[in-house]
């Protein structure tokens, strides 16, 4: 009847504030196919003779982190942690969640001022003829790319988690849409920023600001954390 459809809607109300966390990592993650790429492109990208991989290939290591550490956590870890004592609970894992997302981008932050100050060969990347490529290897994005990959198992895979178990029957359909539709809001809040702060997007980011960009996301990250731990 009228009241079991408007306390439905009520719990699902009540979980609005939760899908507003999300929207914050989601921009941590669209940066897998932004800023990392970017990166990526003006670091050695040399492979075997000859050839270079390209920057966007490196996506791989986040679904490998995915495939291989969600079994891991479930059957190993997860339990290990609370044998020690220690209640991991669903908004635990994701307040945990946004700590690994705040370390992808201090670590995107620190390999950029390495890339920076590092020498540039003489050798062109494949996404930029014009653009010479840093003495930096493209493998030490690797540690980034997982980190990012274990906060999406925290906060992604446990959010869908927490949205099913705590909807009505009625509203669960309802609320893995809203989830999804964070993944868009997530996208649009990073476009917004990237558009504000264009002049740090330069053609060659030795003359930009990347890693200004990665601490500003870090400490949307932190101040996230901090509103979800209140």
């Amino acid at each position: 009847g009228p009241e079991s459809v408007h306390e439905a809607a009520s719990q699902v109300l009540a979980l609005t504030p939760y899908f507003g966390f999300l929207v914050v990592f989601q921009c941590v993650y669209s940066q897998m196919g932004t800023s990392f790429v970017l990166q990526g492109c003006q670091m050695d990208l040399r492979f075997v003779e000859g050839s270079q991989l390209s920057a966007a290939q490196l996506n791989l290591f986040d679904c490998c982190v995915i495939m291989i550490l969600i079994p891991l956590f479930d059957s190993k870890v997860f339990p290990w942690i609370e044998a020690s004592g220690y209640k991991l609970t669903l908004l635990r894992k994701i307040g945990w969640g946004y700590v690994f997302a705040f370390m992808a981008m201090a670590v995107a932050a620190l390999v950029e001022v390495v890339r920076k100050r590092s020498e540039l060969l003489d050798a062109f990347s494949n996404c930029d003829p014009g653009l010479r490529m840093s003495a930096l290897s493209i493998w030490w994005q690797v540690p980034q790319y997982m980190l990012v990959g274990i906060a999406e198992i925290l906060i992604q895979v446990t959010g869908l988690d927490l949205f099913y178990s705590q909807a009505p029957n009625t509203m669960r359909s309802v609320c893995q849409s809203l989830n999804l539709i964070t993944m868009t809001l997530g996208t649009m809040v990073s476009a917004g920023i990237q558009s504000i702060f264009a002049s740090w997007f330069t053609n060659d980011l030795n003359q930009g600001l990347l890693e200004g960009i990665f601490g500003l996301y870090g400490v949307l990250v932190l101040l996230n954390l901090g509103w979800f731990i209140k």
